[in-house]
């Protein structure tokens, strides 16, 4: 809403023009008829944000990291899915490679790491532990490919979203609801 075109046409919709914050919002109570007017007339003058405009971490910068943690660059592979969720876009990238120790046969070789994060922020844990509407976590996933904690693997989770619903205080934990509209990338 940086246009003062656009500015004037929200402001003439919802009768915000002139009129200070607090009186337009409310000055106890919050006025949410007035915030639902207001969200309204911006989202109709407004276009929505494409999930690539929230960023995308990329192919060659997730394989950069997954050698440098040992992962045999033979074995990587990357997936990316682009979409929505309720209107929220959002970005999913995945990448998985095996360790070159567990390769060779070395005994005992390396266990899984995994490595998440959610807003270029990396995770102290796995904060995807329910996904979709099975509720069924990343770590529940990997075990269900034979990828368990014994497996000389690497995978790297990262989602980048506008709003993201944490399921504890810690924000060490979020919900991953169901998508709309994806399309997979590379």
């Amino acid at each position: 809403m940086t246009g003062t075109a656009k500015q004037r046409l929200v402001l003439a919709q919802t009768g915000a023009s002139h009129v200070p914050l607090h009186h337009y919002f409310g000055l106890r109570k919050a006025n949410t008829d007035n915030i639902a007017k207001l969200l309204a007339a911006l989202k109709e003058h407004s276009k929505s944000v494409k999930p690539a405009d929230l960023g995308i971490i990329g192919r060659e910068h997730f394989s950069r990291l997954m050698e440098a943690a040992g992962g045999d660059p033979k074995t990587f592979t990357y997936n990316r899915s682009l979409g929505e969720t309720a209107g929220i876009p959002r970005v999913l990238e995945f990448a998985f490679g095996i360790h070159r120790e567990g390769l060779s046969g070395a005994v005992p070789g390396p266990s899984r790491k995994v490595i998440t994060g959610v807003n270029w922020s990396p995770g102290i844990n796995n904060p995807f532990r329910q996904l979709g509407r099975s509720g069924q976590g990343l770590d529940g996933i990997l075990a269900e490919v034979r990828a368990n904690t014994s497996q000389p693997i690497i995978a790297a989770l990262h989602m980048a979203c506008p709003r993201v619903t944490y399921t504890d205080r810690g924000k060490s934990a979020i919900v991953v609801e169901g998508e709309t509209g994806s399309e997979n990338g590379e």
